[in-house]
């Protein structure tokens, strides 16, 4: 048998194999090298390395920046409210683009932390009695910063806007507890009185106003107004849902004066037959009847010279009727 020796190329084959090895190897090394890297994070705050604008120092996870690996600080600004003499104004109210915000402190200070920097906010500020009124921006910057807003009738003061808003059931009652949102932001929330009053607004520009429903038999409402010079009211009603239809009519029975003052131990009639009496509040309820159905209500008072009568209707479920009294004789329905 004939053994044939390596070739004259086989020296060169095993240099080309070797040297393609070599290049291989370093591509691997390079690649281990940098995939460990994307995913080493030294800081500890959850972005690699690769993409952390500082690596060493940990960021601050506070909605502001939180992609840049960096620390940060919200902003924390202080209110100095003083009238004309600089003296601490107690109570005043301060408003930050056009709604409410708060009141100072007896010290005549009003503090809002965890505002994220970077923007520019107008702060007003007017006295709890409504004397003077200061409008100013203020650019909100990381960490603490401290601003001194003086109370005078400036004509950029008088030129805005004051709006208040009444927020009403669909029986015309005041709704009070309610939330009441201009363009998606909450700006306050009703009184007793179903009121909320908001300052220092750009006369022109149209505002959208929401009230999300306060539950119940309530849908939420809405109402657009274009504020002018000054002050001004507005509406805000509140439907009855239509599963109100589906729940057994209650009806309350206010019972008052022309003077709004209630009619304690007054005589309810409704249809014709009588009812009960009205108690301390003036106050009294009927129920057992669909909803739907149209009743005849009145109320006489305790000596016979005041009466009310009206119509209503019943819908499902809570209802409010206001009945005002008047002195003079009482109709046929109440003889």
């Amino acid at each position: 048998m004939r053994v044939q020796g390596p070739g004259p190329c086989a020296a060169e084959r095993r240099s080309r194999r070797r040297a393609w090895r070599a290049v291989v190897c370093a591509a691997l090394a390079g690649f281990v090298a940098a995939t460990a890297y994307a995913g080493q994070d030294a800081d500890g705050d959850g972005i690699p390395d690769a993409k952390d604008a500082c690596p060493k120092v940990a960021e601050t996870a506070n909605g502001y920046a939180d992609d840049d690996g960096c620390p940060d600080a919200l902003a924390h600004f202080v209110v100095h409210v003083v009238d004309a003499s600089r003296a601490p104004v107690p109570g005043a109210l301060v408003s930050i683009d056009g709604l409410p915000a708060g009141h100072a402190g007896a010290d005549g200070v009003f503090e809002q932390k965890g505002r994220i920097p970077d923007q520019i906010l107008s702060v007003g500020v007017r006295g709890p009695k409504g004397q003077g009124m200061t409008v100013q921006p203020v650019r909100l910057v990381q960490g603490d910063q401290d601003y001194t807003l003086a109370l005078h009738a400036t004509i950029a003061a008088k030129a805005l806007a004051t709006l208040t808003v009444q927020v009403q059931d669909a029986d015309g009652f005041p709704v009070s507890g309610a939330k009441v949102r201009v363009g998606g932001e909450e700006a306050g929330t009703t009184d007793e009185q179903g009121r909320v009053v908001l300052d220092g607004q750009t006369p022109g520009k149209a505002l959208q106003i929401t009230v999300p429903s306060p539950g119940g038999v309530w849908e939420a409402g809405q109402a657009e107004i274009t504020p002018q010079k000054g002050a001004q009211q507005v509406s805000v009603a509140l439907a009855r849902s239509p599963d109100a239809a589906r729940q057994p009519p209650i009806l309350t029975l206010v019972a008052v004066d022309e003077q709004r003052a209630p009619i304690a131990a007054g005589t309810v009639v409704v249809d014709g037959l009588e009812q009960g009496k009205t108690g301390p509040d003036g106050v009294f309820e009927f129920s057992g009847r669909p909803a739907g159905t149209d009743l005849v209500v009145g109320v006489t008072s305790a000596d016979g010279t005041l009466n009310a009568l009206e119509r209503v209707t019943l819908a499902g479920g809570p209802q409010r009727a206001r009945l005002v009294a008047k002195n003079e004789p009482p109709p046929p329905e109440l003889a």
